[in-house]
This record gives structure tokens, C-alpha cells and sequence, in this order.
């Protein structure tokens, strides 16, 4: 019976050999795709699957309350005692650790690269599964000024060399020093947020870390990261409606009164931190359903084609189930024979598909910027998808061509049922209706993206060349001054000036007493900045006056705030208001106000800030550069450099290209989204090709006679397009909405974000229409080039 289901599958794919490849190529299409997203999903979810405790890791969040404006935000920071005294306090934390991250400059003799630098509590090998290959981790804790490196990182520095014992020296002012490697951890997985080169226990050498680690201060400057490992059997629920009693006993009542601590499950911090808790935590779920999604939409068009194409053939394969009844078959034979055709086909498209996704892999592997492998057990997962395909490709045309009468069949009264034709109608419909949705979803965030690229961000990042000033040794943030006159003598060199941290990265949130709030604090962003800083940027200044260094007390008593800060505090004449920083102290004037500019990215709303000068925080040198001779003034410069700090490596890039990394996760799902929507489109064209093909057999003697009466191909191009461009109207009235909400959902990542736009949804209408007359005007053309002759003796 097998072999005979198998010699009429071989035969009908002969004989339809259009039809075939139409299908073999769109489940082929469709079997790639959702074997490319399933790969990606795949290694999206295994983040930190690696550590043997991850279920019982838990991150210490804070949820702060903005006193002036009510809304509240959560933060991975934390001060750092509050994980040694979280662990004394509560039995059921088996263990904690703190982890204070940092980019430093690392040198060896004559290597030096800038690296993830971190500081973390001996215990942080016993909360996370990081292998030691080579040291002995009680020895690690003792001994001073010692680090752990990762196998790589040892290779870049020490080629096969041992790396136990060798000295290495940090540039950093918080973690700078000379530190001696006592251990190599395995290569952290792939699939880690916590990404480091080297990994120090000991704070003893820095007085700064000393007192981050030890000291409850009250500030916003919350720079540690607590992790703790509870105890088997521990609920976290349980633990964190606790915590409200440990907030009693060490903050004090304003703290109280504002802060809220929170326990993150670990293995959630990658995919639902922002989700849950508006933090970036590297990945997000809703994409992970969005492509799902999208794997899902594209293998089921695929599958429509299969469907479409079989029903569409229902009369060329009456007489041959009519036949079959007649010499005994039963409706169940009949059923078995039409699955084994599609599942016959399904297999076939998955051995092209495969052989697809091994060869695209290094460029779709280019566009999310991850390593990615096609291995046994996506394998078995890509045939359960085949097996699945086939049965929901194959079910319609089964149950439809089975029930076919034998005595209708034969005696040549069947045609094609309302209801295979409704059918048609639907899946055509459903085919178009996720196409043109795909096609103005990419077009939506095509124009969000360019809205970015284009947005005025209140300063000019044009030109901008960012070069760090992260040193231990306090004399490269003294020597800059003389640095930055050196540049300007260069006539391609308008304008240097020197700040605590890059636009777009942010200031921390600090607290603060205006006048007229009775004592009472304020968060705001702050900056610390040199005089030139709003020059350099074009920063307007509305009201009042910039900085000036031949005025002393703008060195230290200085404030300058901007528009947002105004508004929340409600000052209508800010200009010689009273403004104190507990930080410093210092207790100061308002001076000036600036017009808004985005300190952050855009995902963020414009917060209040204030800004001010404090050069023992400057960690930038902002350069601003003509657009004429840009390689031989950066030479120039890096001369320079090596003439006044020879210690140290000349390192730049540019603020504009900086600022692009906050968007290449919008970018890539742009990129990802082009490529499936382009499928997607192609695999619905090629099902509409087939059926135009169909349509025109069917009509092949009608068209001849209306060519013999004097018709034109403008009349025939009319009489095929018409039903198919109906079709093509109700999946754009459909699609409209759909497209709409998904637009509105994505946009809701920006604070500063496009109005949907109608041109949008015109090019998603207009590009439907575009298709179908040119897939029907080819059809339409083809058969209007045939003799009329033949086409009227056609069967």
C-alpha cells in the first residue's frame, strides 16, 4: 500500500511540476525561517543556565518614589553594606555577595587593553558557577591585591605563558593599582549577564572601594550590585515582605518613606527585566514572542500555499478519488494517501531547508550579532515542526478531496464547491493579511529608527571625539588643561572641554535641597563639567550665565540647571536661587538655565538635572573637530597625548557612533524583522503566482474567445485581477489594525517616539496592490500571447 501511496506521490509531482515546486520551495522558505528563529530563541532562553544554584539566586532591587512628582523607578543598585547586613539579619540567605563593576585599562609590560574590571566578595564563587581551572580559592581571599582572569583573557595577555604570579596594573581611580593573578576561571558561557576579564575579592588597596564596600551614606550614588543565594525550601515571597522591617531598621525615615527593596529571580534578570521592572537587562521577552510569532505566521502561509494549491487542483484529482472509491478504497485510504503526499513533501522541503540554514547561518548570525549552532537536538525539533507542517498543511485537502461522490465524479457533474472556494478565499486573505501587516510594522520601525538617526538631542554630537581620563593617578585629570591647549592650537580643533561622564550614558541621581523645599530633598541628575562644556556641545543657555573661570566661586558654588528641573521645582525666576548638594557640600547660586537636552538615550523621558563644576570628577575629554583632514588631526592629537602621557594609551572614538550603541538592539530587530517580512512576502507571492497560474488553465477558453471578440490584454489583465485584488483589500482592512497595535506596543519602548504615520500604511496598501497586478498582468500576458486556436481546443 506504502509503495503505492509513494509511486502516485512521485507521478502527481511530475505531472505538476509548477504546482510542486511552488510548494517544496515555500515550506522550504518556512522551515528556514522558523529554524533560524527557533536557533535564536533557543540561546535567547539559556541565559545563566549554567550556575547550579540559579533558581535560588535572587538580585537586590530598589523601587525609589519621587517625593515632587509621584512616579517611581527601579534600580539594580544598591549601597554596600546592605548585602552583608540582609545576610545577618534574615538565616535563610545561605549566601550573599556584592559585585561593583568597571571598565579599567589593564597593562602588561607592553600590552594594554581596556577591560570589565570587577570587584566582588569572596563569596562570589560559591553564589555563582564560574569553574577556577587553575588556583586555590581559599588562597584567593588572602591574599592582597590579587585577581582571577578568564582563559582567554590570559592568552591575550600571556600567550602560553603561566599567568599565576605575573603582576598586572590597572588604570582606574576607584580600582587602580598593581594587582597579581592567583587564579583562571573557565571562559564565562556565552549565555552570562555577569561578563567580566577580571575579577578581584579584595578592596584593601583602595580607599575608595574601602568605603562603597563599608559606609551606609545617604546619597543616590548606589554603584554595588547584591546577589543573594537563599537557603533550600526558601520562598522569596516570603523573604521579601520582610524586607520592609530591614528598610525600618538601617534607613532613615525619609529613606523609609520613599525606597522599597524587591527580590529578582537571576534567571528572569536577561529576558523580563525590563518587562518587569523597566531595567535593561540585555534581552526581552517581547521579542522572544514577537519572532516566535513570526516563525509561527510564515510557516502557516506556507502552508496555505499547500492548501490553496491542492483545492485549487480539487477537479484535476476528482476522477482519481471517483476511480478509487469505485475499486473499494474507503474514505480512511484516501485520507492516509493525501497526508503521506504532504508529509512526503514536507520531508522534502526540510532536507532544502536544512541545507538553507547551514548556508545563511554566518550572515543571519551577523545580523543579531551572536554565535549560533544547528545541532542534533534542533534537528529533532525542526522534524517534529515537518511532522506538524505536513499534518495541518495536508488536513483541508484530505478531508476535502476524500468526500468527493464517486457518481458525481465520474459522471462529470463535480466542479469546484463554494466551499473549496471559500476556502481559498480565506487562507489568500489570512496569506496577505500578516504580509502587508509585516510590511508596515518594518515601515513603522524603519521610521522610528530614522526619527532617532535625525532627532535634535538639545546638543551637538556632531564631530564630538570622546577620549577617557579613568586614571589612578590624579595628575592625568590635572594635566588636562595643559592637554587641551595643546589641541587647540591645531587649526582643525575648535573646542575641547572636560566632563564626569559621556551624553547619552548619564549622570548618577543625587539628592539635593532647592530653595523653598524647608530642607527637603530632590533627586536630579547631576554633571560635573569644565567651562567650555555647553560651548563645546551648543547647549543653549536660556536664562542667566555659564560657567566662567575667572569667577572663584563658580569653581565650587556654581549651579546650572535646566528646563525639567525648573518646571518640577517651580520656580519662575530661578536665577540667584538658593541650591545645596550634600554630597560635597557645598551650598551654592543658581547661575543659569539650559535649554533640555538628552543626557540619556531616547528609550528615557528628559529627567531634571543640575550641572556644575567638579574637576576632581572629570573622567572625559570632549574634542570638537572640523570635518576637514580628520585623519591627520587625530594623529595630531594622539602626538600630543604621548607627549604629555607617555604611561598612558592614547584611546578616542566618536560621541555620534557612541551614541548608535543604544539603539543596536532596535537596529538588529529591524534588520531581522526586513529579512522575514521580505520571506513572509515572497512565500504569499509565490502561492499567488500559483493560483493566477490556476486561475488562467481554468479560464484559458473564456480568455481565448474574449480574445477572438476583440479584447485586449488591459481587459484580461482586469478580468483575472479583479477577484484576487478584492482579496487583496479585505487582508489590508484586516491587516490595518493589527499592524496599528503592534506598531503602538513596540513604540511604547521609546519616551521619544513617531506618530504612527499614514504613508506608512498607504505603502503597505499600495504595495499589495502593486503584486498582484504584477504577478496576474505576467500570467495574463503569457496566456495573451497564445493562438487563439489552441486555446479554444484546450481540455
Amino acid at each position: 500500500m506504502w509503495k503505492n501511496y509513494l509511486t502516485i506521490i512521485i507521478r502527481n509531482i511530475r505531472n505538476h511540476r509548477l504546482y510542486s515546486l511552488i510548494n517544496v520551495v515555500g515550506l522550504s522558505v518556512g522551515l528556514t525561517s522558523c529554524g533560524l528563529i527557533l536557533l535564536w530563541i533557543q540561546h535567547e532562553t539559556k541565559y545563566d543556565q549554567h550556575h547550579l544554584n540559579g533558581d535560588r539566586i535572587y538580585r537586590v532591587l530598589r523601587q525609589v518614589k519621587n517625593k515632587t512628582t509621584g512616579d517611581s523607578y527601579f534600580s539594580n543598585g544598591t549601597l554596600g553594606p546592605v548585602g552583608p547586613a540582609l545576610k545577618a539579619d534574615f538565616p535563610e540567605i545561605k549566601a550573599m555577595t556584592r559585585i561593583f563593576t568597571g571598565s579599567s585599562w589593564v597593562q602588561y609590560k607592553d600590552k594594554g587593553f581596556r577591560e570589565k574590571f570587577w570587584v566582588a566578595d569572596g563569596s562570589f564563587l560559591d553564589v555563582f558557577t564560574f569553574p577556577l581551572l587553575k588556583g586555590d580559592r581559599q588562597a584567593l581571599l588572602k591574599h592582597p591585591s590579587s585577581v582571577v582572569v578568564t582563559e582567554t583573557v590570559a592568552r591575550k595577555y600571556f600567550g602560553n605563558e603561566n599567568p599565576i604570579g605575573k603582576v598586572i596594573t590597572v588604570e582606574d581611580r576607584y580600582t587602580g593599582g598593581d594587582y597579581e593573578i592567583v587564579g583562571i576561571l573557565k571562559d564565562l558561557p556565552s549565555q552570562s549577564t555577569l561578563r567580566f576579564a577580571f575579577l578581584t575579592f579584595t578592596v584593601s588597596s583602595s580607599p575608595f572601594m574601602q568605603h562603597v564596600w563599608e559606609v551606609w551614606r545617604k546619597s543616590s550614588f548606589r554603584p554595588v550590585k547584591t546577589y543573594l543565594l537563599l537557603s533550600e525550601g526558601t520562598s522569596s515571597a516570603d523573604l521579601e515582605r520582610k524586607l520592609p522591617d530591614f528598610t525600618t531598621r538601617y534607613f532613615d525615615p525619609e529613606t523609609r518613606a520613599n525606597t522599597t527593596y524587591h527580590l529578582q529571580p537571576f534567571r528572569r534578570i536577561y529576558l523580563y527585566s525590563y518587562s518587569d521592572y523597566g531595567i535593561a537587562g540585555g534581552g526581552e521577552i517581547t521579542y522572544i514572542y514577537l519572532f516566535a510569532a513570526i516563525g509561527t505566521l510564515i510557516l502557516l502561509i506556507a502552508c496555505a500555499n499547500f492548501m490553496n494549491l491542492a483545492t485549487a487542483r480539487s477537479a484535476k484529482r476528482a476522477r482519481e478519488v471517483g476511480i478509487r472509491k469505485t475499486v473499494g478504497a474507503h474514505k480512511g485510504q484516501l485520507i492516509n494517501q493525501f497526508f503521506s503526499e504532504s508529509l512526503f513533501i514536507s520531508f522534502l522541503s526540510l532536507l532544502f531547508s536544512i541545507s538553507l540554514i547551514e548556508l545563511v547561518l554566518p550572515v543571519f548570525e551577523q545580523f543579531v550579532g551572536i554565535d549560533l549552532h544547528f545541532g542534533v537536538s534542533e534537528l529533532l525539533i525542526m522534524i517534529i515542526l515537518t511532522v506538524l507542517m505536513g499534518f495541518i498543511a495536508g488536513s483541508y485537502p484530505a478531508f476535502f478531496l476524500s468526500s468527493f461522490q464517486p457518481i458525481q465524479v465520474l459522471g462529470g457533474k463535480h466542479s469546484h464547491t463554494l466551499k473549496g472556494v471559500r476556502m481559498r478565499e480565506v487562507l489568500i486573505v489570512f496569506q496577505f493579511c500578516v504580509s502587508i501587516a509585516f510590511i508596515i510594522c518594518t515601515g513603522v520601525v524603519y521610521q522610528q529608527l530614522n526619527y532617532i538617526k535625525n532627532k535634535k538631542l538639545g546638543f551637538n554630537k556632531d564631530m564630538v571625539v570622546m577620549m577617557p581620563l579613568f586614571a589612578r593617578d590624579r595628575s592625568l585629570t590635572s594635566k588636562y588643561e595643559l592637554i587641551k591647549q595643546e589641541f587647540l592650537k591645531h587649526p582643525n580643533i575648535h573646542r575641547a572641554t572636560a566632563s564626569h561622564t559621556s551624553l547619552g550614558y548619564g549622570g548618577g541621581r543625587e539628592l539635593v535641597i532647592p530653595e523653598g523645599f524647608d530642607g527637603e530633598e530632590v533627586r536630579m541628575r547631576f554633571l560635573a563639567v569644565d567651562e567650555d562644556f555647553l560651548d563645546t556641545f551648543e547647549i543653549d543657555v536660556i536664562a542667566g550665565r555659564n560657567l566662567n573661570k575667572d569667577i572663584a566661586s563658580d569653581s565650587t558654588n556654581a549651579f546650572i540647571l535646566n528646563e525639567t528641573a525648573i518646571k518640577q521645582l517651580g520656580w519662575k525666576d530661578p536665577i540667584g536661587k538658593q541650591f545645596t548638594w550634600p554630597l560635597r557640600p557645598h551650598h551654592g547660586t543658581v547661575i543659569g538655565v539650559v535649554r533640555d537636552f538628552h543626557l540619556r538615550s531616547l528609550h528615557e523621558e528628559i529627567e531634571p538635572i543640575f550641572i556644575c563644576k567638579w574637576q576632581e570628577k572629570w573622567n572625559w575629554l570632549s574634542v570638537k573637530i572640523g570635518r576637514e583632514n580628520i585623519s591627520s588631526t587625530m594623529d595630531f592629537m594622539e602626538s600630543k597625548w604621548k607627549q604629555f602621557i607617555p604611561n598612558r594609551p592614547f584611546e578616542s572614538w566618536f560621541l555620534s557612533e557612541s551614541l548608535e550603541g543604544f539603539y543596536l538592539k532596535e537596529i538588529k530587530i529591524f534588520s531581522v524583522l526586513e529579512i522575514f517580512t521580505l520571506l513572509a512576502s515572497f512565500v504569499a507571492c509565490m502561492g499567488l503566482f500559483g493560483l493566477a497560474n490556476f486561475s488562467v488553465e481554468q479560464r484559458i477558453k473564456e480568455i481565448g474567445i474574449r480574445k477572438v471578440l476583440g479584447a485586449n490584454l488591459a481587459d484580461i489583465l482586469k478580468l483575472l485581477s479583479k477577484e484576487f485584488l478584492k482579496l487583496i483589500a479585505v487582508a489590508y482592512v484586516l491587516a490595518l489594525p493589527l499592524a496599528y497595535y503592534a506598531g503602538e506596543q513596540w513604540l511604547q519602548n521609546f519616551a521619544y517616539r513617531i506618530n504612527q504615520s499614514i504613508l506608512v500604511f498607504i505603502i503597505g496598501a499600495v504595495s499589495g496592490i502593486i503584486v498582484t497586478l504584477l504577478i496576474v498582468g505576467y500570467q495574463a500576458g503569457k496566456a495573451w500571447s497564445e493562438d487563439p486556436v489552441k486555446m479554444l481546443r484546450q481540455e
